[in-house]
């Protein structure tokens, strides 16, 4: 195979003089086999050479080494009297653009790395494949390239994205069938959403946040497009509803996990002594437990006490005592003996309120007597304070307390949670008959929705309307509101694409 064929087309009509290698770097020397030249401003052809000069341009690396082409270009006159150019270049559009120092192959891979990677992220990774380009480079190619026009989609997502959350927020406009995003448009405005409608008609379906400006620029926008509330908004209207009224119940339910919590705890506490903690390997003790052996086989080999402790730079004491015990010492602070005589004390504060505080154990040490520092109780409490709890009652973990996350528990099946999460549900709706009817109501909306049956929508917001939960209520109204995009979402013909919009608009 000839060489040339390698680096470029057959088609492409350049020669290759000659290959030299400087470094690790690959020039080619490279001519045109072309005669004549267009000229670019009339198109008119010649063979009038007026004069040779090089182009130095960069293209692909190759075996680990860059590559340099430096093209014989040639000046031609232009035959035509009349026009502006006297002189031209020839034109490579298709393998070199005029005036560029890189080739096209080169330009789209940098393009793409630029778009995947970003500036900075690019410059270092093509320096890993020996292309040596700056982070301005690759930016400006990707503001050079050509930005082109999606086509219209028949089926739309409409929803919002953040320049800031809670401060400024625009449009993201996803083709729900390529899963790509489209556009961004500035602003949540229904006129906004009008005009882009207006400017790409073809949309038969639209998908949608149930945010009323949407709502009323689609309706004007595109009046024979079919409106889709979005499951993911939807449900999530739902459980906003549902923390909604667990904070208008929190301080009934929190007092019932509260005694649940006290209940946990039977008395049974031990306190340890500082002798029976566990003892921790530190760097301290362990270059203690080197003196001690090096000690130990010096003393064996019949070196006297004097004589060790003075090429150990140590005390005659210190080397006695080494010699006597079986390990070092654990070197535990003054303050920590000091709590023996405290013991029974904290102990019978935590008896009497399971729920006491550090600090005011450290007030009634005080008041007995003690005068150390704090650091010294919190850190005796967490090493020697062992509190059992009883077996035999449920324990409801506080992390799930909270209504926004006790919320979501409330719309799930019982057969999607595990134990502490069905201990949890059933404690709420035991302290309060409103939230029983409305974990009810919100797995039946649930069910409804994911298994599409449509014909329940009316029987469940009536329901819904007659359950006394104001928060219920006023879910059901707002369902009555937008209720034929939302009765379109549980019909099952629409065939609405499962991934959701703000899935999109977070990648």
């Amino acid at each position: 195979m000839n060489s040339k064929n390698l680096i470029f087309e057959r088609s492409e009509a350049f020669n290759i003089k000659s290959i030299i290698q400087v470094q690790n770097i690959v020039y080619l020397n490279v001519e045109s086999r072309l005669k004549t030249a267009k000229c670019p401003n009339c198109q008119r052809k010649s063979g009038s050479i007026h004069s040779y000069y090089y182009r130095k341009i960069k293209d692909l690396p190759s075996f680990g080494k860059q590559v340099c082409i430096n093209l014989l270009t040639r000046k031609f006159y232009c035959k035509n009297n009349n026009c502006e150019k006297k002189i031209f270049s020839q034109r490579f559009n298709e393998q070199f653009k005029p005036y560029s120092r890189m080739s096209e192959r080169l330009a789209a891979i940098l393009l793409k790395t630029g778009l995947l990677t970003g500036g900075n992220a690019g410059a270092r990774l093509c320096k890993l494949h020996n292309v040596s380009v700056s982070a301005s480079t690759i930016l400006r190619n990707i503001h050079k390239a050509p930005i082109i026009k999606p086509e219209t989609p028949q089926v739309l997502g409409i929803d919002d994205w953040a320049y800031k959350k809670q401060h400024r927020y625009g449009t993201v406009l996803v083709d729900m069938e390529k899963h790509k995003i489209i556009e961004l448009l500035p602003d949540r405005e229904a006129a906004t959403i009008q005009k882009w409608l207006q400017d790409n008609p073809g949309v038969k379906i639209v998908s949608r946040d149930r945010f009323s400006n949407y709502a009323n620029g689609v309706r004007n926008g595109s009046p024979e497009a079919i409106q889709v509330a979005d499951r993911f908004h939807l449900l999530q209207n739902l459980s906003e509803s549902l923390k909604k009224l667990l904070v208008r119940h929190y301080k009934t339910y929190k007092g019932i996990i509260k005694q649940k919590d006290e209940e946990k705890l039977d008395g049974n506490i031990t306190v340890l002594a500082p002798a029976d903690l566990p003892r921790q390997i530190t760097p301290s003790y362990y270059n203690r437990q080197c003196q001690m052996d090096e000690i130990k086989s010096r003393h064996a080999n019949g070196e006297s006490i004097r004589s060790i402790a003075s090429l150990m730079k140590i005390s005659r004491e210190k080397v006695t005592n080494f010699l006597r015990l079986q390990e070092p010492p654990i070197r535990l602070s003054p303050n920590q003996f000091s709590f023996t005589k405290y013991a029974d004390l904290i102990k019978k504060s935590i008896i009497a309120n399971p729920r006491i505080t550090s600090s005011k154990i450290i007030i009634e040490l005080k008041n007995s007597g003690y005068n150390g520092g704090k650091t010294a109780v919190y850190n005796f409490i967490k090493n020697c304070v062992r509190i059992k709890p009883n077996a035999d009652q449920e324990e409801l973990p506080r992390q799930l307390w909270s209504p926004n996350k006790a919320s979501l528990l409330l719309s799930k099946p019982a057969s999607l949670l595990n134990e502490i999460e069905n201990k949890v549900v059933n404690a709420l709706c035991k302290s309060v008959s409103d939230i029983e009817r409305s974990c009810l109501l919100s797995r039946q909306f649930r069910r409804m929705i994911i298994k599409r049956k449509g014909e329940r929508l009316n029987n469940w917001v009536n329901k819904a309307l007659k359950s006394g939960v104001k928060e219920m209520i006023s879910f059901a109204n707002s369902l009555l509101s937008d209720f034929d995009a939302v009765k379109c979402l549980i019909r099952r013909s629409l065939g609405q694409p499962q991934r959701s919009i703000p899935g999109q608009s977070k990648r």
